[in-house]
């Protein structure tokens, strides 16, 4: 996956567990500033990206308004 494809990733799934996108980042590899790491364009290791989609298909969708 390319920065731009994790960046997405996260932001989708963010949007769709109801949180911030900082936050899933702090909750699924305890770094806060993976989201500016990204837009900065700078690498994330692929263990990273896999955490993070372990962490996010754990969690439930926001139920519905």
């Amino acid at each position: 996956m390319t920065n731009h494809e994790v960046l997405a990733f996260i932001k989708s799934e963010a949007s769709r567990i109801g949180i911030a996108p900082t936050t899933l980042c702090q909750r699924a590899v305890r770094n806060a500033q993976l989201v500016r790491r990204l837009e900065a364009e700078k690498t994330v290791t692929l263990d990273t990206v896999v955490k993070l989609k372990q962490w996010a298909a754990a969690q439930p969708s926001r139920p519905a308004a």
